[in-house]
């Protein structure tokens, strides 16, 4: 049996690819997001609320063939909450977000990914995520996990927090205190391909990211690992 998805480190992103989504497409919309990161980034403060950063990255996207179908936002910590738990907030969301015939596949490969994370991925996520303490000891967090459907469209959940804490490079799998949160929120899209509009900037948002790909991109690997060895 064959792997069912790709994992790939894009930015700040984790981004799981159906592998019936054609390679050259599943690129093209790897640099359509990591195009609209840079650039949000380089204009403006990734701060919570990050309301001028998110705006410009949904611009950036929607101008290059990903377009806004839907966002819903909620503050965290959720009433009640004595912890937030980045990975389990992130997976959560996605999820429900999925059709029920997804949630066990996706759902799967996400704890595959959790039970071997690598370690230089661990790194280079830390590294995008997490913004050192500032003159108040807030640590600035935001992160994103995604999906590419087989139809090119993207499902997609973002964890902003600031938080009293000083974290390392395994914050993703911590339990972190919900009194120590500032201020925090989840952003839940769904992006709509057009798919001629990507098709027509692939090759030059390509070449225009050639140095950026390797500054910001890492192939993980395939899921379900325990299905590579038939491969």
């Amino acid at each position: 049996m064959q792997a069912n998805y790709r994992l790939w480190l894009n930015g700040n992103s984790l981004v799981l690819i159906d592998k019936a989504v054609r390679a050259t497409r599943a690129e093209d919309l790897l640099n359509v997001q990591l195009s609209a990161f840079i650039a949000a980034n380089n204009r403006h403060a990734v701060a919570v609320p990050e309301a001028a950063w998110h705006t410009e990255y949904l611009r950036i996207q929607g101008s290059f063939g990903c377009s806004l179908g839907t966002l819903q936002s909620c503050s965290l910590p959720q009433p009640g909450a004595a912890v937030i738990e980045p990975w389990e907030a992130l997976q959560a969301n996605l999820l429900a977000q999925l059709p029920s015939t997804l949630q066990a596949p996706v759902a799967e490969c996400l704890d595959a990914f959790r039970a071997k994370p690598d370690e230089a991925v661990q790194q280079l996520l830390w590294a995008e995520c997490v913004q050192p303490p500032d003159d108040g000891g807030y640590s600035q967090v935001h992160a994103e996990l995604r999906l590419i459907l087989p139809d090119s469209s993207i499902i997609s959940t973002e964890l902003s927090l600031n938080i009293a804490a000083l974290l390392g490079p395994t914050w993703l799998w911590q339990a972190l205190d919900s009194a120590c949160v500032q201020a925090g929120r989840q952003v839940d899209v769904h992006y709509l391909t057009q798919d001629k509009l990507v098709d027509s900037i692939g090759a030059g948002l390509c070449n225009t990211l050639k140095v950026k790909r390797a500054q910001y991109r890492s192939a993980i690997r395939q899921f379900p690992d325990k299905e590579l060895k038939h491969e």
